[in-house]
């Protein structure tokens, strides 16, 4: 919202403070501003001036010769390329002497043998924003009208010699949209008297119900629909300070009707619309929601097809307005229109909104009726904008108005005890201090005891339970005024939780393994939603996705973490090692928000190992992941406590692919993408892993206890067992490391053999055994009767037996 510190001063006395202290003021109240704009900041020398004479440039086709009288005592020759720029005219000029926006100072030149003294401006080289800049004048010069002083600052004239206050609004604070709104904002923060317009316009002895009917009939979108009709318009330039307060809030001029509807909305906060009556097609206006598949053409000439969701003003026939947003051509006002439907009305936001964001058309109204209007203004801005109209665009004002009432507005009530304002503020302010700072804000106020009730105005809608009251007093109050206290009573001091401590040693035992922390969207497509999905479960669907690539809440962390690594090889990096930890989401019963679980993934491809002076590589593969997933498990107190068992995942190579079981609980897999998969992201052989953090963090696990050194030697047998091929490793080491016993202290894999002399269908896996006793020298005896039993229980639960 952009405020003129110069109207400003029309509703409240802002005497001895500058603009700058009250933007202090206004930000230490809870509006921040953003800013304050001095308009004329570095120029000078900026003077009206009067063309006596136009002729063309004798040397150049596109230049004019221009005698301008600026007050002094002779007038002087500018040359001006304005092809607008005509005997005349009251003009901008920029002296001899003058500077400009940018430190561009103007100096007597000689442009193709002619001499120039000075500059005959446009508004844009004012600095001036084009959009701002009236159609008439925005390819060339700005014309005043004929009642200004030659000689006098033109800057003043054109207002500007004002300061613009840029105020950052919260959507709550609606009521400040407007510049009554602010006024009293600054008067309840100054302790200032609010003076609002008092409009009065005659009227004739017609009535308005002789030309106009209205029928809502969607009472529930439009409440309150008030027309009123002024005749014998004359459209035309409306007044020239009018057009620079528009210009300073951020609004172009067009003409005197239009301009005063908008000058009434950026007053009143309350949007309005002026008709052609004669074009308008109808003795009525029947408001309603549009059908589906009607169409109408808007002022900006873009033909637009409405739903049943649209709420539309119509002449009983056909659309003539987008409700809120934008009138249609059909009723335009135009230089030939004399007789003007004035419409003021109290539209819900959520049509507007609906209709704003289908159509892409963000207006001043559209922003206003979204985040509320005040329902006690429509009439008053209707009457302040029909005075307007007979002031400056010679109207006579129809007496009366025809309205479409079904509007109930009750201000808000809440009550508060004084103990409870001191409580949470921390103060010690007493009743009579909230009363006054509840006058100051203008809410009528009754006291009982310690309690005090306000009446809350309509304006201020953000107002409706008891810590909105303690806000207003707290910031009226000041907060710098708000005593500096301590806490009092025992205090905790913030720590980590044990959950994200171990959180945490993921991450950096990951990190120091070689892996990135990758983080990734939430939100994936429909043909991804359930890839790689630990629990198979229906997706969630957004209600209002921002893309088809963004519709759905993932329950897989992979295919976002596989983007990834396509983007990364795509650029000619080839060797990639990621990870993420992040939420899934679980659809559960029907309207409920979904659950949520944090799984923890990684993707690698390329290389592992790189020594290039050695000349030595290393691949990834599985035992490369499956190595840093048995450090992390070990490193979180769960080694040797997680099983990894051939499976098959949907995505994944059906023969490189394991699941993750924790203490006989599916948490995840691990396993190399399948060749399809690769292909289809151009990816080389892949690597992930993907599993429930929640599982392992939150997982039991023993203190860590020490064991010393052993002090005895240990024996070492080997045995190589010849198995069928479906036995996995896996399995044996499970057998052997549960019949050995609690001498036999490692069990390890050290070779695999499937080649030549080797009976079809079996395999050999050679295992290293260690046993040893802490407390003595183990005798072959007891290693030997250790072992036996293990070779007993292999070849009784696998039927492997010892390779000769």
């Amino acid at each position: 919202m952009f405020v003129s510190y110069k109207w400003l001063q029309e509703y409240v006395d802002l005497t001895g403070v500058t603009a700058t202290e009250l933007a202090d003021k206004i930000t230490k109240s809870g509006i921040e501003v953003e800013g304050v704009e001095t308009l004329n900041e570095g120029m000078k020398g900026l003077v009206v001036g009067h063309v006596l004479e136009r002729e063309q440039h004798p040397n150049a086709d596109k230049l004019n010769k221009c005698l301008v009288d600026v007050g002094d005592e002779q007038p002087v020759q500018i040359i001006c390329g304005a092809p607008n720029v005509d005997k005349g005219q009251y003009v901008i000029v920029a002296k001899v002497g003058a500077v400009l926006p940018g430190n561009f100072k103007i100096k007597k030149a000689k442009l193709r043998g002619e001499e120039s003294n000075g500059m005959i401006c446009s508004l844009q080289e004012l600095g001036v924003e084009s959009k701002l800049v009236a159609k008439e004048f925005s390819e060339g010069i700005f014309v005043f009208p004929s009642d200004v002083t030659v000689g006098e600052d033109a800057l003043a004239q054109l207002n500007r010699d004002d300061e613009i206050l840029e105020l950052g609004l919260t959507p709550n604070r609606a009521d400040c949209l407007s510049m009554l709104g602010v006024a009293y904002e600054v008067a309840a923060i100054l302790g200032k008297e609010v003076k609002m317009p008092q409009p009065k316009a005659a009227t004739t002895s017609e009535k308005v119900s002789d030309y106009i009917d209205v029928k809502v009939e969607s009472p529930e979108d439009n409440p309150l629909y008030v027309a009123k009709v002024i005749k014998n318009v004359k459209v035309g330039p409306s007044p020239l300070w009018m057009q620079t307060r528009l210009m300073a809030a951020g609004v172009r001029p067009h003409n005197n009707v239009v301009d005063i509807t908008n000058y009434v909305l950026m007053e009143y906060g309350q949007p309005l619309h002026a008709f052609d009556y004669d074009r308008l097609g109808s003795k009525e206006i029947v408001v309603r929601r549009a059908n589906d598949g009607e169409t109408m053409i808007t002022l900006d000439d873009v033909k637009r097809t409405l739903t049943k969701e649209h709420l539309v003003i119509t002449n009983g026939t056909e659309p003539v307005a987008l409700a809120g947003v934008m009138g249609g051509a059909n009723s335009e006002v135009e230089s030939s229109t004399t007789t003007v439907l004035l419409e003021s009305a109290y539209f819900i936001g959520a049509p507007i909104r609906k209709a704003s964001k289908d159509h892409g058309l963000r207006s001043e109204a559209s922003a206003r009726y979204e985040k509320g209007v005040d329902p006690n203004r429509v009439r008053a801005a209707a009457e302040r904008a029909v005075e307007l109209l007979s002031l400056y665009a010679g109207g006579e004002v129809v007496d009366g108005s025809v309205e479409a009432d079904s509007l109930k507005v009750e201000p808000a009530v809440v009550s508060i005890t004084l103990e409870k304002i001191n409580s949470v503020l921390g103060t010690q302010i007493t009743m009579d201090e909230v009363k006054d700072i509840f006058a100051r804000l203008q809410f009528t106020t009754s006291v009982e005891e310690n309690e005090i009730t306000v009446t809350v105005p309509t304006r201020r809608g953000d107002i409706t339970i008891e810590e909105d009251l303690i806000e207003e007093v707290g910031r009226i109050y000041g907060y710098d005024y708000i005593p500096k206290t301590l806490p009092k009573g025992a205090s905790t001091p913030g720590k980590l939780s044990d959950y994200q401590k171990k959180r945490r040693i993921v991450r950096r035992y990951l990190e120091s393994a070689g892996l990135y922390q990758a983080v990734t969207y939430s939100l994936t497509s429909e043909a991804k939603a359930t890839q790689f999905a630990l629990d198979k479960r229906e997706p969630v669907k957004l209600a209002m996705p921002m893309s088809e690539d963004r519709s759905m809440l993932r329950l897989s962390i992979l295919p976002q973490l596989l983007e990834v690594v396509k983007y990364n090889s795509a650029r000619q990096n080839d060797s990639i090692a990621v990870y993420e930890t992040g939420a899934v989401f679980l659809s559960t019963e029907k309207d409920q928000l979904p659950e949520e679980k944090e799984h923890l993934a990684a993707a690698i491809t390329g290389l592992w190992q790189q020594h290039p002076w050695q000349g030595e590589k290393k691949a990834v593969d599985y035992f490369v992941l499956k190595g840093v997933l048995e450090g992390l498990f070990a490193r979180l107190g769960l080694g040797g406590r997680v099983n990894f068992r051939q499976t098959k995942v949907d995505g994944m190579h059906p023969g490189r692919t394991a699941e993750l079981v924790l203490d006989g609980m599916n948490i995840g897999f691990i396993g190399q993408l399948h060749p399809s998969v690769q292909k289809d992201l151009d990816l080389k052989e892949t690597y992930v892993f993907e599993l429930s953090l929640k599982s392992i963090l939150e997982a039991e696990v023993k203190p860590l206890q020490y064991e010393m050194i052993p002090r005895y030697p240990s024996i070492t047998r080997d045995i190589a067992l010849v198995v069928d091929k479906g036995v996995v490793a896996g399995k044996l080491q499970e057998i052997i490391t549960s019949a050995g016993g609690s001498l036999l202290k490692e069990v390890s894999v050290f070779d695999l053999y499937e080649g030549e002399r080797m009976e079809e269908g079996k395999k050999s896996i050679a295992f290293s055994l260690k046993y040893y006793d802490p407390e003595k020298t183990l005798t072959d005896e007891e290693v030997t009767k250790a072992h036996v039993l293990v070779l007993a229980a292999v070849e009784e639960q696998t039927g492997a037996v010892l390779r000769g």
